[in-house]
């Protein structure tokens, strides 16, 4: 099991650069729901939800190379400091669970 994943993380890795290498460098979000990749560990998914302009929710679904799933989920607060609307830091509390 653990070659598998092993492979199946290094597929993922691959993938994921292949499609980075063929999005603009401007690419925006259209609308109020986002997804994205995970690299590193764990991979994985992970999608964000903007409630309002200064609210969001996200969370993320990753696997392990040391067999291994891990689910989180995060309730956040947004701030753009220095009135900049492409700088956004984000902070909030969250729930994780690996199994």
């Amino acid at each position: 099991m653990k070659g598998w994943t092993m492979r199946c993380t290094a597929v993922c890795c691959l993938l994921a650069c292949c499609l980075l290498a063929f999005i603009p460098h401007t690419t925006h979000a259209q609308g109020p729901f986002g997804i994205g990749l995970i690299v590193g560990e764990p991979t994985g998914i992970s999608g964000k939800y903007h409630l309002s302009d200064r609210n969001a929710i996200d969370g993320a679904l990753g696997f392990s190379p040391f067999d291994r799933m891990r689910l989180h989920a995060d309730y956040l607060w947004l701030s753009r400091p220095f009135g900049e609307r492409r700088l956004v830091f984000s902070y909030g509390a969250g729930l994780a669970i690996g199994f």
